[in-house]
């Protein structure tokens, strides 16, 4: 039934993802603690502006999610992948307007950036725009330099050669940085922008968040279905294309990548989790279009949706 459902790209299925998506974010944000108080419950311009933001940018990263995967020949033509990421976006507080989350929508756009060599077309303004990317993004989100680590990954993917291909995504990456060293020594605070990079890395431990036994659980669960799904969809390889390989390829190492970036970037929240929700999105999505019997993604789909009810609900 419920495979039935998503099992085109129609937009009224679209848009009914929306919605959903929509409503638990309202919800999300009404229960937003500041203080003792909600965010609804102070009236205040801040609190109108993090609202309209939080929909604004989330409304722009669904849009941009939807738009990669079906572009560039990442999942087929159904609608399971934005089903994915729309219920681990429900998680609690995941899709909040902060620097993590806006870090996380520069990273996707980046992501598109290199799924796009498949084209074969502007490959070096692409590596460029990556760097770029994942440059601004690391402004919001220090621990998202790591990213870049895919930027040369997609280029041994791709089969790019050329010195050039290499130091594209180093200019992009120092044309950020040395307007951001520039800021800071302008207004005479180096030290601030040594210790915005730095401390992210030398000064990292479990917050109480993922020693939350419900997080844990929930974490547990879900890096056994994506392994699950990893086991299965390359176990089906050989029946795609090589585009759709190598743009797997490129989703696997960000998915390793996220893990890393969520260890050394703990903030405390769990926000950090949206970078791994974007690829795990995919690669759950691919192990539902090859499931055949409907009954087991009922049962897949049940497991994600009770996940994040209790994640939210009960812990």
């Amino acid at each position: 039934m419920i495979k039935k459902i998503f099992k085109n790209t129609r937009a009224s299925t679209v848009m009914f993802l929306f919605l959903m998506f929509f409503i638990v974010l309202g919800y999300q944000l009404y229960n937003v603690e500041l203080g003792s108080n909600t965010i609804l419950n102070l009236y205040n311009t801040a609190n109108y502006i993090t609202i309209i933001g939080t929909v604004f940018v989330s409304a722009i990263m669904l849009i941009l999610y939807n738009y990669t995967v079906h572009s560039f020949s990442v999942v087929g033509k159904n609608s399971f992948s934005l089903l994915v990421l729309v219920i681990l976006l429900s998680t609690k507080n995941t899709a909040i307007l902060s620097n993590v989350f806006l870090s996380g929508m520069f990273i996707l756009i980046a992501m598109a950036r290199l799924l796009s060599m498949k084209s074969n077309i502007d490959l070096l303004p692409k590596l460029f725009d990556s760097g770029l990317l994942i440059s601004i993004a690391s402004i919001f989100y220090p621990p998202a330099t790591l990213y870049l680590i895919l930027v040369y990954f997609s280029i041994i993917i791709y089969g790019v050669g050329g010195w050039r291909a290499w130091l594209m995504p180093l200019l992009g990456v120092s044309s950020t940085y040395v307007l951001l060293f520039t800021y800071y020594y302008l207004n005479d605070n180096l030290d601030g922008f040594s210790s915005h990079y730095i401390m992210h890395y030398v000064n990292f431990g479990v917050s109480e968040f993922y020693a939350d036994s419900y997080t844990i659980t929930f974490l547990v669960v879900l890096s056994a279905l994506t392994l699950y799904s990893v086991v299965n969809y390359v176990a089906q390889l050989g029946s795609e294309n090589i585009d759709v390989r190598k743009s797997f390829g490129v989703v696997i190492i960000s998915y390793i990548i996220s893990i890393l970036t969520i260890i050394i970037g703990d903030s405390g929240t769990g926000q950090e989790l949206i970078f791994a929700f974007i690829p795990v999105s995919i690669i759950l999505s691919k192990s539902i279009e090859y499931v055949k019997k409907n009954m087991i993604v009922n049962v897949f789909l049940f497991t994600l949706v009770l996940l994040v009810v209790v994640f939210n609900f009960v812990r």
